[in-house]
C-alpha cells in the first residue's frame, strides 16, 4: 500500500515538474518573441538607412567588413556594458555570422526582411557588397516615401470619413428630430426636405452602411496579398489594389534587376524570389518563371504571363531593352525611377482623395444651413 502510494506520489511530481517545465518554456518563447519585435520596431527604416550608409562608406574606403562590424558593435553597446541593447543585438548576430564564414544577408534576413535581405545577398554574391547596401538604403528611402504616401491614402478617408458620419448622426439624432417637435416634415420643401430624407436614411440605413463599408475595407486589405486567379487581374485596376500592385511591381523589378546584375541568371533569381513571396506574388513570378524557361526573354515572359504586372508601360519598355547590351543597368535604373515614381502617384491619389470628400463634406455642410434656412422659413410661414 505504501509502495503503492510512493509510485503514485513519484508519478505526480514528475507530471507536475513536466508542465511546470512546458510553462518555463512557453513563456520563455513569448518572451524572445516580445523582444525580437522590440529590436525589430527599433531597427527601423532611419536605423537601417544609417547601417547601410555607413558600412557602405567604409567599405568603400577599404576597411573589412569585419572590423566595421566589430567597431560598430563596440560603439553601439557602450564597449559591451549594454549587449542587449537593440542595435547591439544586431550587430552582434552580424559581426558573429561574418566571423563564421556566414553571408552578411543571412544575419540580416531576420531583422530587415526579405527584400532587403535579397538585395544584399545578391551584392555578396557578385563580390559588391559596398553597392548592394546603397541599392538596400535606396529601397529603404523609397519603402519609407510609398509608405507616407499610403498613410495619407488611409489617413484621409478615416478621418474625413469620419467626420461626415458624426455630421450626419448629428443632423439624424440632434437636428431634424428637434424641428420635427414644432413642425410638420410633410410641409418642408426644398433643402428642408432633403434634410429630412437624410435623417430619415441614416436612421433606417445608417448602421447597415456602415457596417458594409468597414466589411469592404477589412476584406480589400486582408485579400491584397493573398487573393489570386482572373478576378484578381481586374481589381488590380482599382485601388487599394492597384496601389499594391504598383509597390510589389516596383520592388520585385528592384530585386530582378540587382540579382541578374549580379551574375545571377534570371530563372535562378525567379526561384529565388518566389521562396517568400505572397500568393499574390508567386502566382505572377511563376507564371513569368514558366515563360523563360521556355525560351523567351524577360519583357516577353512578363507579356506572356496575362497579368499586366508590374504594368503596362514597365513591360513594353522591359520589352524593348530585354537582350540588349546594357540590360541589366538599364532595368536596375528605370526599377528605381519607377519605385520614385510610385511615391508620386500614391501621393496624387491620396491629394484626390482629400479632394473628393472635401467636396463631400463642403455639401453637406450646404445641405445643413440652407436646410435649416429652409425649414425656419416654412415655421415662420405657417405662423
Amino acid at each position: 500500500m505504501r509502495k503503492h502510494r510512493s509510485t503514485r506520489s513519484t508519478k505526480t511530481s514528475c507530471l507536475e515538474s513536466a508542465i511546470s517545465q512546458s510553462e518555463v518554456l512557453v513563456l520563455s518563447t513569448l518572451l524572445l518573441n516580445t523582444e525580437d519585435r522590440f529590436i525589430r520596431y527599433q531597427f527601423d527604416a532611419k536605423a537601417r538607412l544609417d547601417f547601410y550608409r555607413v558600412v557602405s562608406r567604409l567599405l568603400r574606403n577599404g576597411v573589412l567588413i569585419q572590423e566595421i562590424l566589430d567597431d560598430m558593435y563596440r560603439v553601439a553597446s557602450e564597449d559591451g556594458q549594454r549587449p542587449r541593447l537593440p542595435k547591439a543585438v544586431i550587430l552582434h548576430e552580424c559581426r558573429m555570422a561574418i566571423a563564421e564564414g556566414r553571408p552578411l544577408s543571412s544575419a540580416l534576413e531576420r531583422w530587415t526582411g526579405h527584400q532587403e535581405a535579397s538585395l544584399i545577398a545578391a551584392g555578396e554574391g557578385s563580390g559588391n557588397l559596398a553597392d548592394a547596401l546603397d541599392d538596400a538604403a535606396h529601397y529603404v528611402r523609397s519603402k519609407k516615401g510609398v509608405a507616407g504616401a499610403v498613410a495619407q491614402v488611409v489617413a484621409y478617408p478615416s478621418v474625413l470619413g469620419g467626420l461626415i458620419c458624426v455630421l450626419l448622426n448629428i443632423v439624424a439624432e440632434k437636428l431634424v428630430p428637434k424641428f420635427t417637435m414644432t413642425s410638420d416634415p410633410s410641409t418642408w420643401e426644398g433643402s428642408g426636405r432633403a434634410l429630412y430624407i437624410m435623417s430619415e436614411l441614416v436612421n433606417r440605413y445608417g448602421v447597415l452602411i456602415g457596417v458594409l463599408v468597414v466589411s469592404i475595407v477589412v476584406v480589400a486589405v486582408t485579400t491584397l496579398g493573398r487573393f489570386t486567379g482572373p478576378v484578381r487581374v481586374h481589381l488590380d485596376k482599382f485601388p487599394p489594389w492597384s496601389i499594391y500592385r504598383m509597390l510589389i511591381g516596383s520592388s520585385f523589378l528592384l530585386n530582378v534587376s540587382v540579382l541578374i546584375a549580379a551574375g545571377i541568371k534570371l530563372a535562378d533569381a525567379l526561384e529565388s524570389l518566389t521562396e517568400h513571396a505572397t500568393p499574390y506574388l508567386r502566382e505572377r513570378i511563376e507564371a513569368v518563371l514558366y515563360g523563360v524557361k521556355m525560351g523567351s526573354n524577360f519583357g516577353a515572359a512578363l507579356r506572356k504571363a496575362g497579368y499586366n504586372f508590374p504594368d503596362e508601360e514597365a513591360i513594353q519598355f522591359i520589352e524593348m531593352i530585354a537582350g540588349r547590351d546594357g540590360f541589366e543597368a538599364a532595368m536596375k535604373e528605370y526599377a528605381k525611377d519607377w519605385l520614385n515614381d510610385s511615391v508620386d502617384r500614391v501621393t496624387a491619389m491620396a491629394s484626390v482623395i482629400f479632394n473628393a470628400f472635401m467636396l463631400v463634406i463642403t455639401l453637406l455642410v450646404s445641405i445643413i444651413a440652407m436646410g435649416i434656412f429652409s425649414i425656419e422659413q416654412t415655421m415662420s410661414a405657417a405662423t
